[in-house]
Order: structure tokens, then C-alpha cells, then sequence
């Protein structure tokens, strides 16, 4: 159900008593209050709360795999979200953080996640590679620099490879094709051919 723009502080009690919801999109309220979730949902899989101030999960939701608090001005990592241990699925980019939270090592399921690269350091490289299961990697690069980007070469599961811009350094981008696992990148919303890419630069896989 999608419920964008309606200008809510809390979530309205009528959702709670929807017992087959399954997938709420409650992004972009546009108010300067933080947005609260109160309740459980007991099947729900899928929550928006993108473009929001600062929401607050107050409960567990025991059955979400995807979560989306991208771009919310959070300044720390909601403690509920790494009690949420089914979640594959986490967006949490262009935030306040100032470092990279360590509770994502307790969602042991992700699989796709987003973030801002600026925060990688060599402990969350350590977390990230102890996230046996992730495979997609969903990049803000806003602010950072060629080094931050081949950081990424260290992160060993990850095959798919989405930034919100291009990466412009011919040396880190051939080490990133050069990956025998990398199956898809996708640089500002632009497939890339990685055949003809790696043909172009001489790169066998």
C-alpha cells in the first residue's frame, strides 16, 4: 500500500489492523516530525520510510526482509533494525552518519544494501566481508575519492555493482572489471556491457 506524502507523524492505528499487509510505502511525510511506528505488523515484508525526518521503529517487524530509510537525516543507526535479522534487503543511504554502524553485522541475510562509500573503513570492510550472503552493492559516491572506491576490490562476495555516478578513474574501474565474480555494474543509471568493456581494455575473466 502506498501512503507517500500524507503528511503523517504516526503511522494511523487502521494500518495495524490490516493483517495480510504485506508491502507499505509511507516515504516523503514532509513534516519536521519524526515519523513513528509504534506497532507490529505481523506480515509485513516490505517498508518505505525514504525522505522522512528521523523515523523511529519502535517495535520489531518480524517478518520484513526489505527496508528503506534512505535519505531520512538519521544521525544513528535505528537499534531495531539489527534485532530484524530477516532483512535481505537495506537502503540507507545519503544519512547524517559520520561512520559506518557496526550493528550490520547482525543482519546476517542481507543481501542488496545501499550506503554512502564515504563511510567504508577498514573495520566495516571486515564486517561487509563477514556478510557471507551480499551480493548487491548500491553506492551514494557523492564525496570521495579513487581510494575509497577501490576499497571496494577488498569486499570479497559482492557481484553486482550500482553507483549514483560514474566512477571516472580508468585504473580502479579496470580493477573492478576485473573481478571474476562481478556479474553487473550500473553506473548513474546506465547498464554497462561488461563484455565489450573488458574487450575494450584486454581484460579476461
Amino acid at each position: 500500500m502506498k501512503f507517500d506524502e500524507c503528511h503523517f507523524e504516526i503511522v494511523p492505528d487502521v494500518l495495524y489492523s490490516l493483517p495480510q499487509l504485506t508491502e507499505l510505502d509511507i516515504s516523503s511525510q514532509k513534516t519536521n516530525s519524526k515519523l513513528s511506528i509504534d506497532k507490529s505488523f505481523p506480515k509485513l515484508k516490505k517498508l518505505n520510510l525514504e525522505r522522512n525526518f528521523q523515523p523511529n521503529i519502535h517495535c520489531i517487524q518480524p517478518q520484513l526482509v526489505n527496508l528503506n530509510i534512505s535519505s531520512c537525516k538519521l544521525n544513528s543507526f535505528p537499534e531495531t533494525i539489527s534485532k530484524m535479522e530477516d532483512i535481505s534487503i537495506l537502503g540507507m543511504m545519503d544519512n547524517l552518519f559520520t561512520s559506518f554502524h557496526f550493528e550490520i553485522e547482525k543482519l546476517v541475510k542481507l543481501k542488496d544494501f545501499s550506503f554512502d562509500l564515504s563511510l567504508l573503513d577498514e573495520k566495516s570492510i571486515q564486517i561487509l566481508n563477514g556478510l557471507s550472503k551480499l551480493t548487491t552493492l548500491r553506492l551514494n559516491i557523492d564525496n570521495t575519492t579513487s581510494e575509497d572506491i577501490e576499497q571496494l576490490l577488498q569486499i570479497g562476495n559482492w557481484t553486482n555493482l550500482y553507483t549514483n555516478d560514474v566512477i571516472e578513474d580508468m585504473f580502479v574501474g579496470k580493477k573492478i572489471l576485473e573481478r571474476k565474480n562481478l556479474r553487473l555494474i550500473e553506473m548513474k543509471g546506465e547498464k554497462m556491457n561488461l563484455k565489450e568493456a573488458r574487450a575494450l581494455l584486454g581484460i579476461l575473466v
